[in-house]
Parts: C-alpha cells; structure tokens; sequence
C-alpha cells in the first residue's frame, strides 16, 4: 500500500487511545489505505511510514484546548512537548531521526493530526465523551488528506 494512517497511543489509558480507535474505525472506511495500529510506538514508526506516498499519523496531544480539539501539527511545532506529556513518545525525535537515516523514503506527504484529551490517567479503554464526539469529524479530516 502507498498511503497509510497511523493511530499512536495506549488503549488502556483512556483519552491516550484516540489514535488507536480511529485506525480501528477506519479500516474498512478508506480504500488504498493502510490502517496501522502503533499502541505506543517508537522507533517501530518508521518501518511503516519508509516507501509510503501518503501519510497520517494521529495521536493525543495536550495544548489546554478545548478536549475533542484536532490540531493539524507541523513538524516544527513538534519540537515543542505537547506530544510527550501524552506517553512519553518523541515523535518529533523520531521523525527527524528517519529524515536523516532515509531522506529519499520518508512520505511525500506527513500529516500529523493530534486531538486535544481530557484524561490521560484513568485506566479505561473507553474515550471521554467530548473525545469519542471528535471521531467522526477526524475521520473526515483524515480523508481530505486522502484526495
């Protein structure tokens, strides 16, 4: 597949599992698109985004907005720690790390969309309700990038 989506997080730290639900959801949803589950990942990441044309990574994100929020991050606003207050993922580290180990295979295209949580604490594989509303208009944020 050229195009993949990527959902990061821990599904049993509630809020955390957005990333995770949303790739369970869509898998079905689009077509030439590869729906991964990355729970927690690291490193890992970039054995699944290397030779893609199309990428979308989803992920929880804490900014003090609004929870249910979807923020379409860059690169460069990554730098700051709103991803690592979630599990302790780098992601900026380790997107950087495979511009400069694989500068020709890194997508084309990298969208990163992070949705603003509310709890990241309770141990619960259920979203809160302003979250699990989200869904749906991520999904469709998640498409456009798709054509």
């Amino acid at each position: 597949m050229i195009n993949a989506v990527i959902g990061i997080g821990n599904l049993l730290r509630a809020d955390d599992g957005v990333g995770i639900h949303v790739v369970q959801r869509l898998e079905d949803e689009i077509t030439g698109c590869e729906a991964v589950d990355m729970a927690t990942a690291g490193i890992d990441l970039l054995g699944h985004i290397r030779g893609r044309e199309k990428v979308v990574i989803v992920d929880a994100i804490i900014t003090g907005s609004e929870p249910g929020t979807i923020h379409r991050v860059s690169t460069h606003e990554m730098r700051s720690p709103i991803f690592a207050k979630t599990h302790g993922l780098n992601l900026h580290g380790t997107l950087m790390l495979g511009q400069l180990l694989y500068p020709d295979e890194m997508p084309k295209k990298l969208v990163i969309l992070g949705v603003e949580i509310q709890d990241i604490t309770s141990f619960s594989d259920k979203l809160t309700s302003n979250v699990q509303r989200a869904i749906p208009r991520l999904i469709e944020a998640i498409k456009k990038e798709f054509i």
